[in-house]
């Protein structure tokens, strides 16, 4: 059975051609949110304010040594928010060891804004079985988020307060 190697997210990567060695930047470790209110009229509550975040998700598995060239796994990579209890698929696909190697998986994924993102861990797993069993192996990859709510733009201004980026990976 296949062995996992590694996961992680990050901003951006790079393959190299002739070795097919990747380099990964900016390893997201930590998320820090800084949510703004913005004041709406007549709404309960008030609009937040958070920047779509967009990044790779690497998964990277090698084959046991069972492991025929022929043999085909089914992939799947789940998520889940902080402020959900589900996990969702958000890629499926298949694949084999036949070019020989490890066998990596990279996603583009956005993470997408919501009124009521909290502090928490993002979740994210790949997992793998053999086409045509049942038994899943997974990996994960989590990540901590930090969300900070700060006060609209007319009522930092009033305090005097500096303006706070929106989303922060740390490396």
């Amino acid at each position: 059975m296949a062995r996992p190697l590694y996961m992680l997210c990050c901003l951006s990567g790079s393959v190299d051609k002739e070795t097919k060695q990747i380099s990964h930047f900016n390893v997201i470790e930590k998320l820090e949110v800084h949510l703004q209110r913005l004041p709406v009229a007549k709404e309960p509550a008030p609009t937040l304010v958070f920047a779509p975040l967009t990044f790779q998700i690497v998964a990277t598995w090698s084959p046991g040594p069972d492991d025929r060239p022929s043999d085909t796994y089914e992939a799947q990579i789940l998520f889940q928010r902080p402020e959900e209890s589900g996990k969702k698929i958000v890629h499926r696909s298949t694949f084999d060891f036949a070019g020989g190697g490890n066998h990596r998986f990279i996603v583009n994924f956005t993470l997408l804004p919501r009124d009521d993102f909290k502090t928490g861990v993002l979740w994210f797993a790949c997992r793998i079985r053999k086409t045509g069993t049942t038994k899943w192996i997974r990996q994960e990859y989590s990540i901590p988020v930090i969300v900070t709510i700060i006060a609209d733009a007319h009522e930092s201004k009033k305090n005097g307060k500096k303006k706070i980026k929106r989303h922060r990976s740390t490396p």
